[in-house]
């Protein structure tokens, strides 16, 4: 809906991703102040959309540069600033901040994160990607 594509079930199972992951964790999992910070909350957690989403989104010139290759137009009040790469953990960062938010654990890989959790813990996260993922067809 943010990109302005036309819309059916996948929003929906989209928005139930965002329900169950916030609450879980008791807060927004992308509390952007804008709808470019908000797409760039996204895009860190679930990657970039793909291409052939971008070149339909009726809201391209908004949320992409055309002259730098579809790279991401941050809001102009963005808290993400320092933030240059999509982060492999930050779902789990997201999900269980006061377990994986701290210097010990910011060197771990993914696998290293989700291997720790409970079978209940991982089935969940796994939901919640599987809910968030773009263009799951």
């Amino acid at each position: 809906m943010v990109l302005g594509l036309p819309y059916d079930y996948q929003v929906d199972m989209w928005s139930l991703g965002c329900i169950v992951a916030e609450l879980f964790c008791g807060r927004p999992i992308f509390p952007g102040i804008d709808e470019n910070e908000l797409l760039e909350f996204h895009i860190l957690m679930c990657g970039n959309p793909p291409q052939h989403m971008i070149d339909k989104c009726s809201k391209k010139a908004k949320f992409f540069s055309i002259r730098e290759d579809c790279k991401l137009i941050r809001s102009k009040n963005t808290r993400l600033a320092g933030i240059q790469n999509k982060n492999q953990a930050s779902m789990y960062q997201v999900l269980f901040p006061t377990r994986f938010n701290n210097p010990k654990t910011s060197q771990m890989r993914a696998s290293e994160i989700h291997a720790s959790l409970s079978r209940d813990e991982q089935l969940m996260v796994e939901f919640v990607k599987q809910c968030l993922h773009i263009d799951p067809t």
